[in-house]
């Protein structure tokens, strides 16, 4: 049985959250997800993933505050969880329940995966999946239309940065080198 951990660190310099798994009890790989560690944190890192599982516990008391380890709860399943969030999304909009295929399910749990790399929980990855789907109205109406799972993963990258950093057209940017193009003219003059 496979145990997984996100393990954060969070001292004054520097804030990382790792993957930690655990494979019957026994360590079994550690990957870091996001964020940075000096060398000092680094050296002292296999501190924090000991070599039997149930030694967290002690070390999660001496580190209190410093380092928190949360474990992924195996019963939930994060692909469900997208598919019935966008299902509830989808009826809301367009009052009819959608047909999940099974390209569909394979579609969300790859969106799961991208969004999951930008988040550090389930918990959070659905929070951004929600709130995707709640800011849908700030796309293009082209993408818009694009609702079924298969399109929203085909134009994921799209779509999340659209939505982090706002519409941008080649007409916008023809428009803003013309108003720096008349700034820098007044300059020479």
């Amino acid at each position: 049985m496979l145990t997984e951990y996100t393990v954060h660190i969070d001292s004054n310099d520097h804030k990382a959250d790792f993957k930690l798994k655990y494979k019957a009890g026994k360590f079994h790989s550690l990957e870091l997800l996001r964020g940075k560690i000096n060398q000092k944190q680094h050296a002292g890192l296999f501190v924090l993933c000991p070599q039997m599982e149930a030694e967290i516990a002690t070390i999660e008391i001496e580190l209190a505050g410093r380092v928190t380890w949360v474990k992924k709860d195996k019963s939930i399943n994060l692909t469900a969880l997208f598919v019935a969030i966008y299902a509830s999304w989808y009826n809301e909009k367009f009052d009819l329940l959608p047909q999940i295929r099974p390209m569909d399910a394979a579609a969300a749990k790859k969106i799961a995966s991208i969004i999951l790399k930008q988040a550090v929980t389930d918990n959070e990855a659905c929070a951004v999946w929600e709130s995707i789907l709640n800011s849908w109205h700030k796309l293009d109406a082209w993408y818009q239309n694009q609702t079924d799972l298969v399109q929203i993963n085909k134009n994921i990258n799209y779509i999340l940065k659209t939505l982090k950093h706002g519409k941008f057209t080649e007409q916008g940017a023809r428009k803003a080198d013309a108003v720096s193009a008349d700034f820098r003219a007044k300059f020479k003059a």
